[in-house]
C-alpha cells in the first residue's frame, strides 16, 4: 500500500494531462459498474481495479501500468477483506472514485493527484489500523506473521 500511495497519485495526475474522451468514457463505465455492484464486495473490487487500470492506461506509460498492476494485485485481498468487515466502505469508495473521475473530467492534474492520494491513503490507513489490532487476516495470517 505504501508503494501504491507513492506512485498512483502521480500516475493519476499524469493521466489527467493525457486522457482522451474515449478513455474518460471507459473510466466512467467502470465507475457506473462499481455503483451497480456496491452490495457485492468481489464485483465492486473487480470494477475498482479496472477503474484504476484504465486511469493508469491513460498515461500511455506501459512500464508504469505494469508496475502499478503488480502492486494492485498484491493488495486485492486486503481490499476485499476491508469490504467484508467494513459495512460503510462501499459508499466511501464510491465517493472517492467519483472525486477522481470528476478531477480527470476537467483534466486537472493537481486535483486528480489529490483525489487519488486521499483514496489510497484512506485505504492504507484503514489497513494499518486493523493490522495493529492484531486480528487474524482472512487469508490465514496474523499481524505477527503467522
Amino acid at each position: 500500500m505504501e508503494v501504491r500511495r507513492l506512485l498512483e497519485p502521480v500516475a493519476t495526475a499524469l493521466a489527467a494531462t493525457r486522457i482522451s474522451d474515449d478513455q474518460l468514457a471507459e473510466i466512467e463505465r467502470h465507475l457506473d459498474a462499481m455503483r451497480e455492484a456496491r452490495e457485492d464486495v468481489e464485483r465492486l473490487n473487480a470494477h475498482d481495479a479496472a477503474f484504476h487500470r484504465a486511469v493508469v492506461e491513460a498515461t500511455g506509460n506501459e512500464t508504469l501500468l505494469t508496475v502499478l498492476e503488480g502492486i494492485s494485485g498484491r493488495t486485492l485481498r486486503a481490499r476485499i477483506w476491508r469490504g467484508l468487515v467494513d459495512t460503510r466502505v462501499s459508499d466511501r469508495t464510491l465517493a472517492e472514485h467519483e472525486a477522481i473521475f470528476r478531477a480527470l473530467s476537467v483534466r486537472d492534474a493537481a486535483l486528480s493527484q489529490a483525489a487519488a492520494l486521499l483514496h489510497v491513503s484512506n485505504t492504507e490507513q484503514w489497513l494499518k489500523e486493523h493490522l495493529r489490532s492484531g486480528e487474524a487476516l482472512p487469508w490465514g495470517m496474523t499481524t505477527s506473521g503467522g
